[in-house]
């Protein structure tokens, strides 16, 4: 059976394959009972970050063409807004930065290219004779240019794509779902998903104790998921199965615990790679219009 997150207003759906479907069931379940379902939306006016960052992003490389195609014939394509979304626009602006890098500059054809002026003449007495070709990397480095053409590619191409690894949604000031989480602990694995619901929980989960050496368990601050709140985060990240460590395996077993990770997963989309573009579009757009989203079968 399919689910779907439907926003309000827009009428935009992403359908995803459950993960933990009886769980997802119950969750679901709680949610219609409680009139809650339709009021998940994320308040930290993320859809306004992800557009600054855009802006900010285009800026910079219309601020690096200026000088750029001057440097070595070459422009970064700039792009309209939501198609900076695009994972391969921003892998292609990402591999032109990485190879421009060592580029050679040929000092005495740019010379005569501008006519013994400008950036060429300066960039001449900046050279010794028997460095004629120096990369563009060293020609940045002298022209005090490298921040700004670094600035490419972090922060904006990083912090831009990963921008929607991980967006909590929330229903209302109304935390608690359901106060007693009566699944298995061993649901919880630390398999990557594009939808689970996020830990908002007072303490730490069994696995998280681990990491963070409590190992003799003398804290008594465990909470692994023990309510189901009203917090989901979506990622648009490739879904992994990535198993429980045998070191991990190994101190459950020693005292006596219920191996359980860190996640509590509900679901995947199943053409996310085909359609990435257009899910970074849909969340986008309803962001910015900051519209809710309930989650429904089918």
């Amino acid at each position: 059976m399919k689910f779907s997150l439907v926003f309000e207003n827009s009428g935009d759906t992403i359908s995803f394959d459950p993960v933990n479907q009886e769980i997802l069931e119950f969750y679901i379940e709680q949610l219609n009972q409680q009139s809650l379902n339709g009021f998940f939306s994320e308040d930290r006016y993320f859809g306004q970050k992800i557009l600054d960052r855009i802006s900010e992003f285009n800026l910079n490389i219309l601020e690096v063409n200026k000088w750029l195609d001057e440097l070595i014939d070459i422009k970064i394509d700039s792009h309209a807004t939501e198609e900076y979304l695009s994972q391969q626009v921003l892998n292609k602006i990402h591999a032109d930065w990485v190879n421009s890098q060592s580029l050679l500059y040929n000092i005495q054809e740019k010379r005569k290219q501008f006519n013994f002026s400008g950036f060429a003449e300066k960039i001449h007495e900046m050279f010794p004779d028997d460095l004629p070709t120096p990369t563009l990397s060293n020609v940045l480095s002298k022209l005090g240019l490298t921040d700004t053409y670094k600035s490419l590619n972090v922060p904006h191409i990083h912090e831009l794509e990963s921008m929607f690894n991980n967006i909590r949604y929330t229903v209302s000031d109304t935390w608690t779902i359901v106060s007693n989480n009566h699944f298995p602990k061993n649901s919880l694995t630390n398999n990557v998903a594009n939808l689970k619901l996020s830990f908002n929980h007072l303490g730490r989960t069994l696995y998280n104790k681990f990491q963070y050496f409590d190992r003799n368990l003398e804290c008594n601050d465990e909470n692994s998921f023990n309510e189901l709140l009203g917090f989901v985060t979506l990622s648009l990240v490739p879904a992994q199965t990535i198993p429980l460590s045998i070191e991990y395996l190994s101190w459950c077993k020693q005292h006596n615990k219920v191996p359980s990770g860190d996640f509590l997963n509900i679901g995947n989309i199943p053409d996310l790679y085909e359609n990435l573009t257009n899910y970074r579009i849909i969340i986008f757009r309803n962001l910015v219009s900051n519209n809710k989203f309930s989650i429904q079968k089918g």
